[in-house]
């Protein structure tokens, strides 16, 4: 089947239909004066700043269309015998824009011309969905936090923007889609994670870099898919005929910022985490020009930026390590005493042992490794916060990030129909953290340096193939990097350390109860991750109708060495030096220094290499029916592959086939043996989607459109990281444990480890299991058979009207009914309540009773329920001034996860594998009411201004720019768990407690110590759920203000220096994180973070 997609893969891209354009159309019905349409008038568009020429000819129906416009400044002539010329000036197209603009010609000769110079209405005419444009003076004037391009989500209306994770990844939701599920594509071509994991924007480019951004929230055009949660359009800048460019530099530095509200007191005053931060670079643009050689004015352009950041951020680790005289083997100290285990003798039946003399272990007896290891933890600092001396080590370190972004882009125009673009852009997000663990390169810490790098490579040609036909051709290709090493990676430890039988090249893994674990996985090592995608549009108008047709191909790799525990991992306990059948005895330290492991593992995975391909094609009709109504029309059909490995190496499971060693359902199964698939489930090959939708203006009113529109949409394969999963059996392993909880050790840590050999299981029918009353030791995870593709259908209708001086006014319902989401991990071997209110409740009464765990990947089962109601007051920038204002009421309901991170807590997915009607309520980003505002404003004083133009006062008080973000947003649902769960039915999820009454204090009640009434809860009884529902607590609100204060110095025409000051959260509000959630634990109903406080940003730019 797909190699007969291949080819038509193949003969498409020679024929030419493909999709996504993010370039500008304009269109619209030539006629005269009196409403007679003009068949044969030349259209041409030429943009101002490149001299670019697009030309085009009415039809037969008076329709003439401009497709793949470059955003920008255009001037559009209109020529035919017997009518005067018409010239349209300083028309501004935008990303993705779909232009209405009907045209009236004069009676007259052509050498006379009627020329109009004004901004084309914003309203939305030819399309019907839900969208917003953030055009580039905003980004560049608006205070952007890290001048990351993704903060303007912030601004936008039906959103929800969460957060930057660990990995630099933006964090937002789009009109009831999930979280780092969206499409994104820049200049065209893929910008997205690969489809093997989660969604994520995989490059967010600096905001030097970016021109504009258009968001697609809801009910967008059959050419977009591969996503249920909204589409994201960045357009980077390019060159022009003038040589161009900036020099900029930002920093922050903590003695400009407010403390945070938690942040710790030093002598009576908050203490600020040490901060320092830049941002520098700069670009460069324009025509190709190469002395005597080659001249690339109106045709030939370059565009080039660069941008670093360095950031070093104060952290504070908090600590539990041996004291100096547990080092020395004198736990006297120590409140639980220390038994020989070299005494242990049998005594009526049961093990006893003599405790050392004093708590203390002599000397003698200390094991050499035992105390080598103890070097690499930190020296005590502080007094413990309690008789078990937890914490008594605390330090500040530095987490280090190193970005550098490089973006070189050039535009050719081969001929008047032939148009070529080519785009580099690297990232990279590198981050080094210095270690308050001793020697020089602290490898006994547990914190990692992750390296990151992404490369994308970006073509497209563009070629008019008649007046009417055009064709669009993009290929992208990503190449990414993610290294996970930790700092004991390399080296020779394991000869320091005196460990004889195992390989060197890592420093060991020790984790010993009751301290920090000393070291981390050596490596995980991701790349390449590969990314192929070819997208191409054909386009044909054809009498009224505009229509498009599309094909798209996706490729996504991943290659994986993953290194979790190459040279071993040692687990050291109190059972080895306690009293047998005495929980408070012995010490894990203790067992440290005798040499006795509790159990050792050593770990490396098998290279895993995998596959999947996403397939699509589209159409889509724009059928102009009157001057007054368009209806677009569409379907598109898409799927992506099952994941495979390349090698094979994947499990299945099969629920039904009995067991050959316990006897009970349930065998773990693998790819290309035994007469199983390579493909862990099917294609989903029924994924047809419509879309249609509507532009109306009514009663011929010019200044008001009605608009509405519905498709089905579907969703990314995974929302959540895929490519290692299933991969059970591919791991080659030695595990060596006690037979007896530390009675006796598998080997003692002096002599070394015996009979160190790697080996792979044996992959049968008997994998992984044990017979039923043993203590099972593997963990199943398997994608389902008949696994489904998510969808959601996404329906809008509002009224749009244009008001004077370029004001526009919104209002819109819009609608997000999901299915078939892809979830969380879902566990299948719960006992059912019924049957554990019996008493059976042991290992033996689950399903599978031969394993741990068995758990379906990350099931299509989950939905979603968001409907909002939308108002949007909007001027783009015009005469010195632009604003944006939204209010989003929203409901927004689920019973899955969110994909990436989420501004509540949802308590996780599952609570009862049976009744999964218990886990739908709030989503985490289920934000009842949020209203924005931004603005950019030129204050009217200054050079060529209303006011002091030439007066002196105005180098200091002119030339001034504010820019303005504000957000009032509810607070989002908080689910309240349970510390123990007494179901005792190995649940699929946590338990939620009883809920007594409404939780929820009033505002005047409330305090960072009680958030809620913590009292209207109680555990439930035993073998039952609790009747507390999901999101039932609502947590803090967000009230924030951001402010920009630039002030432009002019250098002749085109030069300036521009001086920024920019302020976040400038009024210091404190906006509280989530409250604690787990009853009957420490810190429930207690606030205990924040966001960060007033944050200051300085920096300068220099244009020319």
């Amino acid at each position: 089947m797909f190699l007969l997609l291949r080819a038509f893969v193949v003969s498409l891209v020679a024929f030419g239909i493909f999709a996504q354009s993010p370039e500008a159309t304009v269109s619209g019905i030539v006629a005269d004066t009196q409403g007679a349409i003009v068949v044969g008038a030349s259209v041409q568009a030429r943009n101002n700043a490149t001299g670019l020429v697009t030309s085009v000819r009415t039809n037969e129906s008076g329709l003439y269309l401009l497709r793949a416009l470059p955003i920008g400044l255009y001037t559009i002539t209109v020529e035919q015998s017997g009518f005067k010329k018409y010239v349209r000036e300083n028309l501004r197209l935008t990303t993705s824009q779909n232009l209405e603009l009907p045209i009236a010609l004069e009676l007259g000769a052509v050498t006379e011309s009627v020329t109009i110079n004004a901004a084309a209405a914003t309203l939305e005419t030819r399309t019907s969905d839900v969208s917003q444009l953030v055009e580039a003076k905003t980004i560049e004037d608006m205070p952007i936090g890290d001048r990351r391009a993704m903060n303007i989500i912030n601004i936008t209306g039906a959103a929800v923007f969460v957060n930057y994770d660990s990995g630099a990844k933006p964090n937002f939701s789009l009109a009831g889609g999930r979280t780092q599920s969206q499409s994104f594509f820049i200049d065209g071509g893929t910008g997205q994670n690969m489809r093997l994991g989660i969604g994520q924007v995989d490059l967010d480019p600096p905001v030097e870099v970016v021109s504009e951004v258009k968001v697609l929230s809801n009910s967008y055009s059959a050419e977009f898919g591969g996503s249920a949660g909204g589409v994201v359009i960045a357009t980077t800048k390019s060159g022009t005929n003038k040589l161009m460019g900036t020099f900029f530099e930002y920093l922050r530095n903590e003695k400009l910022d407010a403390a945070n509200f938690f942040a710790p007191i030093v002598d009576g005053q908050k203490r600020r985490a040490p901060l320092r931060y830049n941002v520098f670079g700069g670009t460069v643009g324009g025509p190709v020009v190469i002395p005597k050689l080659y001249n690339g004015k109106d045709r030939t352009f370059f565009f080039y930026a660069y941008e670093g950041s360095r950031r070093g951020e104060g952290e504070i680790r908090n600590l539990t390590v041996p004291t100096m005289d547990q080092r020395g083997g004198n736990f006297s100290q120590f409140s639980n005493p220390i038994f020989d285990p070299a005494t242990t003798a049998n005594v009526g039946g049961r093990n006893v042992r003599q405790p050392f003399a004093g708590n203390v272990i002599p000397a003698n007896r200390i094991d050499p490794v035992g105390r080598n290891v103890m070097q690499f933890w930190p020296v005590p600092n502080r007094p413990p916060d309690n008789a078990s001396g937890a914490n008594n080590f605390r330090a500040n370190y530095v987490s280090r990030l190193t970005r550098d972004n490089h973006t070189a882009k050039v535009d050719h125009n081969l001929t008047e129909k032939d148009k070529l673009s080519v785009r580099y852009l690297y990232n990279s997000d590198n981050v080094f953290n210095t270690s308050v663990f001793p020697g020089q390169d602290g490898a006994g810490d547990t914190l990692a340096d992750p390296l990151r790098h992404q490369h994308y490579t970006y073509a497209s040609w563009n070629r008019v193939i008649s007046p009417s036909v055009l064709n669009e051709l993009r290929y992208t290709y990503g190449n990414r990097i993610n290294w996970n090493r930790s700092k004991g990676l390399g080296g020779n430890w394991v000869q320091q350390l005196g460990i004889r039988g195992i390989p060197d090249g890592a420093f060991p893994i020790f984790n010993v109860t009751g301290y920090q674990t000393l070291s981390s996985a050596p490596e995980r090592r991701q790349f390449p991750i590969q990314q192929h995608q070819i997208i191409d549009n054909f386009s044909w108008v054809r009498g009224r109708n505009s229509l498009k047709f599309g094909f798209e191909w996706r490729t996504s790799m991943n290659y994986e060495i993953n290194r979790p525990a190459s040279s071993g991992q040692f687990g050291f306990n109190p059972f080895s030096t306690g009293q047998p059948g005495v929980a408070a005895s012995g010490n894990g330290a203790a067992s440290l220094l005798l040499g006795l492991p509790i159990n050792f593992t050593a770990r490396e995975t098998q290279i895993l290499d995998r596959r999947s391909d996403y397939w699509a094609w589209f159409a889509q009709d724009d059928w102009t029916v009157s001057k007054n109504l368009t209806i677009n029309l569409g379907v598109r059909w898409e799927t992506d592959t099952p994941i495979f490995d390349v090698n094979d190496r994947m499990n299945f499971f099969d629920t039904t086939k009995v067991n050959p060693v316990s006897g009970t359902p349930g065998v773990v199964t693998f790819a290309g043996r035994d007469g199983q698939p390579r493909k862990p489930y099917r294609t989903d090959m029924n994924n047809f989607g419509p879309r249609i939708g509507f532009a109306w203006k009514p009663f011929g009113l010019e200044n008001t459109v009605v608009r509405g529109g519905f498709g089905i949409f579907f969703a990314h394969p995974f929302d959540a990281g895929a490519p290692t999963t299933a991969s059970l059996g591919f791991e080659n392993s030695l595990t060596l444990t006690s037979p007896d909880q530390g009675i006796n050790h598998p080997f003692n840590l002096r002599d070394g480890v015996p009979g160190f050999t790697l080996t792979p299981p044996a992959l049968n029918d008997s994998f992984g299991s044990v017979r039923v009353g043993q203590a099972p030791n593997t963990a199943v995870t398997f994608y389902e058979r008949d696994r489904a593709t998510g969808y959601a259908q996404q329906f809008n209708f509002g009224i749009q009207r244009q008001l004077p001086k370029g004001f526009l006014t919104e209002v819109s319902y819009l609608g997000n009914l999901s299915r078939k989401l892809p979830s969380a991990n879902l566990s299948l071997n719960q006992i059912p309540l019924e049957v554990a209110a019996t008493g059976r409740t042991t290992q033996a009464a689950r399903p599978f009773p031969q394993f741990t765990g068995v758990s379906i990947a990350l099931p299509t089962l989950g939905k979603s329920n968001y409907h909002a109601l939308a108002a949007r007051f909007e001027k783009r920038f015009d005469g010195g001034f632009s604003l944006l204002g939204t209010y989003t009421w929203s409901k927004f309901l689920n019973d899955t996860t969110e994909g990436g991170s989420q501004v509540g807590n949802d308590g996780g997915p599952y609570s009862d594998f049976y009744n999964r009607r218990l886990d739908y309520g709030p989503s985490g980003n289920d934000v009842r009411h949020r209203y924005t505002t931004s603005s950019v404003y030129e204050l009217p004083f200054g050079s060529g201004k209303r006011w002091l133009a030439s007066n002196p006062a105005k180098h200091f008080l002119g030339n001034w720019t504010i820019g303005l973000i504000m957000l009032l947003q509810s607070g989002a649902p908080v689910t309240i768990g349970t510390q123990v769960d007494t179901r005792n039915a190995f649940a699929a999820g946590g338990l939620r407690p009883d809920a007594l009454r409404n939780p929820n204090l009033p505002a005047s009640e409330r305090s960072v110590f009680r958030w809620f009434d913590t009292a209207a809860f109680a555990q439930p009884a035993a073998f039952r759920n609790g009747t507390s529902g999901v999101g039932v607590v609502r947590a803090d609100g967000k009230v924030n203000f951001d402010l920009s204060l630039l002030k432009n110095i002019p250098f002749g025409e085109r030069r300036k220096i521009q001086l920024r000051g920019e302020f976040f959260n400038i009024g210091n509000h404190p906006n509280f994180g989530n409250p604690g959630a787990t009853f009957g634990g420490p810190g429930f109903g207690v606030i205990a973070s924040a966001d960060p406080g007033r944050r200051v940003q300085v920096g300068a730019r220099f244009v020319w």
